[in-house]
């Protein structure tokens, strides 16, 4: 029994390694910065560490390592990045980023939607050279009393779009909620995760690159009432470890072998 037991830990840690290594490449997590500090100021704390290029006044950190959407009528629409490894020019990346596969999340603290108007929304979309959305992950206030997670990727040649949504209501100021995509540049798959438990998944995933990032607030965001409240976003690039699996697999095999052998 001990001999199974120890095999299968070995084979579930192999199966671990090979589902990669996260390696942050655009990040904001807020807990380098202080209260008050606004958006094309944050730390970046991924490989690329780009910087977004406008500024929104009533988007502000609370100095508890999150980040507050506020009030603010119109619409807000940023574009990264803006930083040494982009084409300033054009406001894409100097190398857009065309294969391996990425998780793209946003950790959601809560919000206060009381008195929000209908219609408002935040965006945080991934695009790729010819402005399509690769992947969007949105907030939107859907009635009075109804908010939603939305997320949605491109699909079919970017003839549809794989959108789905979330009943959020429930969520309060103590409950977070992280959404995430994962997505796959070499083999065409895509998943949506809540909270890490996959709610979605495709396999004719046709985005073909990342070139820029949107960050944009549309509707009124008239309303002191109205607030949203991140702990975390960005993109990682998962970095598979096949050399690191089939080692520990061997060893775990020829362990196996070795203890059966000794038995006999």
């Amino acid at each position: 029994m001990k001999k199974v037991i120890s095999l299968l830990f070995c084979l579930l840690l192999s199966f671990s390694l090979a589902q990669g290594q996260i390696v942050p490449l655009e990040y904001w997590d807020f807990e380098s910065d202080s209260s008050g500090t606004d958006l094309n100021d944050l730390s970046n704390s991924g490989s690329l560490g780009s910087s977004w290029n406008f500024n929104t006044p009533e988007d502000l950190t609370n100095g508890s390592g999150q980040f507050v959407i506020g009030s603010g009528a119109g619409v807000y629409t940023r574009k990264l990045p803006d930083g040494a490894n982009e084409a300033g020019t054009t406001n894409l990346y100097a190398s857009p980023l065309t294969t391996g596969k990425y998780l793209f999340e946003v950790t959601f603290a809560g919000w206060t939607a009381d008195a929000a108007s209908v219609g408002d929304t935040w965006n945080f979309k991934i695009q790729d050279s010819t402005g399509a959305n690769v992947a969007n992950i949105i907030w939107q206030v859907d009635t009075a009393s109804t908010t939603r997670l939305r997320a949605s990727t491109i699909a079919n040649a970017g003839a549809t779009q794989y959108f789905r949504q979330y009943n959020s209501t429930g969520l309060t100021q103590s409950t977070a909620v992280t959404l995430a995509i994962e997505f796959d540049f070499d083999n065409d798959t895509v998943r949506y995760l809540l909270d890490g438990v996959e709610e979605f998944s495709a396999t004719d995933f046709s985005g073909d690159g990342i070139s820029g990032w949107v960050y944009s607030k549309g509707g009124a965001w008239t309303s002191t009432e109205t607030s949203l409240t991140l702990e975390s976003m960005g993109l990682s690039q998962v970095v598979p470890e096949p050399s690191t699996y089939a080692l520990v697999t061997s060893l775990c095999v020829l362990a196996f072998l070795v203890v059966r052998r000794r038995r006999k």
